[in-house]
């Protein structure tokens, strides 16, 4: 009993361009005869050839259609040939991924919109499909395969595809890209080169502008950023060294600065009161109690620190470099 043919899709064609420069529209394969005979040949070697060693089709393709505008067919190989066996197994391991569509040329085109970048012969936009060979290297003459109206495969060479397809009119082609880079840059199509290399110098004029601009914004606003922070440090300080804030409380209220903005954080430090150490709850301390070298930064009210601010600067700044580890900012 024979094995089972592999089964693999292959991309039969694309719109791609080809190792002779020209490519095939998939929208203007012309299908219909070859559905009634998807034939698979082994590299467009056809049986009636004058050889010894005559290859006889090696199988069909399956389940044709067009997806992203890529012509698919999907290999059925005869498994009762011995020679189609073993390309089949190539392809089952993975040796031969490739395959090669042979067309008879019906129309072709030079219109700017069926030229692609790097095409240097026209584009077929319509044919007729004959066979799809199973390739090995599929890059090379293999790419493609042309038959004449009889049916006679051509033998691909740089001349007999100049006959076949033509080649495109440089200057023609030239000019239309000129026109196409005119329009894009805002020119009309008949501007001239010089006009052309004007617009572009200019263009990249304004682009190193912008980007000089884009940098200095871009320092402006590092700086602007820099001033905010020290601002609102300093405005988180003051508010430590008025007994608002506790030093652990620091980071905290430096964070809320960032995310409020300087305004909120200033409304929100004027809005509070003093903090009254348990010390001086408990201690039943007043405002007017008096400074004593004795007492620690904890052991004073808020109103007690404010008369030692005015009073006794010295002391005032060696109690709050003992309590918070640095000095406070009192001019």
């Amino acid at each position: 009993m024979a094995k089972e043919s592999p089964r693999k899709t292959f991309v039969l064609s694309d719109e791609s361009v080809n190792s002779y420069g020209f490519r095939v529209l998939t929208c203007g394969i012309d299908l219909t005869s070859f559905k009634n005979n998807p034939i698979m040949l082994y590299c467009h070697i056809r049986a009636w050839k004058d050889t010894n060693d005559i290859i006889l089709p090696i199988g069909r393709w399956e389940n044709l259609r067009v997806e992203d505008g890529k012509l698919l067919g999907d290999t059925c190989f005869d498994m009762d040939d011995p020679f189609a066996v073993k390309i089949a197994n190539k392809v089952e391991k993975g040796f031969i991924k490739a395959c090669s569509i042979g067309i008879n040329i019906l129309e072709r085109s030079e219109a700017s919109e069926h030229i692609v970048i790097g095409q240097t012969r026209p584009t077929v936009t319509r044919c007729k499909l004959n066979e799809v060979s199973i390739a090995d290297i599929p890059s090379n003459t293999n790419a493609i395969s042309l038959y004449d109206n009889n049916g006679n495969m051509i033998e691909l060479t740089a001349e007999s595809v100049d006959s076949t397809i033509g080649i495109i009119n440089n200057q023609n082609q030239n000019q239309k890209e000129m026109k196409l880079i005119a329009l894009k840059l805002g020119l009309s199509e008949n501007a001239t080169e010089a006009e052309i290399l004007a617009k572009v110098t200019e263009l990249l004029g304004l682009q190193a502008n912008l980007t000089a601009k884009d940098n200095e914004i871009a320092a402006l606003k590092a700086a602007a950023l820099e001033a905010d922070q020290k601002t609102i440090e300093k405005l988180v300080n003051d508010a430590i060294v008025a007994g608002k804030l506790t030093a652990d409380q620091k980071t905290h209220f430096l964070s809320i600065g960032e995310k409020m903005g300087i305004e909120s954080l200033q409304t929100t430090l004027t809005s509070m009161n003093g903090v009254v150490k348990p010390t001086t709850v408990l201690s039943g301390g007043s405002a007017g109690a008096s400074v004593s070298p004795d007492k620690k930064w904890t052991d004073y009210s808020a109103k007690e620190l404010e008369t030692l601010r005015s009073d006794d600067k010295e002391t005032y700044v060696t109690l709050f470099e003992k309590e918070y580890g640095f000095k406070p900012d009192i001019n």
